[in-house]
């Protein structure tokens, strides 16, 4: 066996396993996507409490709803855009997409990036 058709061969492998990891973890993501729901944005305004603790408040349809929020939370303004699903909007957000399907939509990527160069590799080996 040359180090071409080795090469060739490592390719063909990242080439399996990170297109259907890959497609798994898109799949996954997307599950995620619609078991979620769609959030609607809207404006959040932080306020400090009476003990000093950072509460959102916001307005959905004519009604006002109020979170306290982690102290970990560092916001850039008083005044910010957050994420309502409509099925519960008295829960607030700051990202639109949740963190697992962040993470699995990353997942995805970086392993469908890994499919496609080990395809690339495993047929430049065929030229040599």
């Amino acid at each position: 066996m040359t180090t071409a058709e080795a090469v060739g061969i490592i390719g063909e492998l990242m080439s399996w396993i990170g297109g259907v990891v890959g497609i798994l973890c898109l799949a996954v993501a997307l599950l995620l996507r619609v078991a979620g729901g769609k959030r609607q944005p809207v404006q959040v305004t932080v306020v400090d409490d009476l003990e000093q603790r950072l509460v959102a408040i916001w307005t959905v349809d004519d009604r006002t709803y109020s979170q306290a929020l982690d102290p970990s939370i560092r916001l850039s303004d008083w005044t910010v855009t957050g994420y309502v699903s409509p099925a519960r909007p008295e829960r607030v957000t700051f990202h639109r997409r949740s963190q697992a399907e962040r993470i699995f939509m990353t997942l995805a990527m970086v392993m469908l990036a890994t499919g496609v160069a080990g395809f690339i590799v495993s047929l430049v080996s065929l030229l040599f």
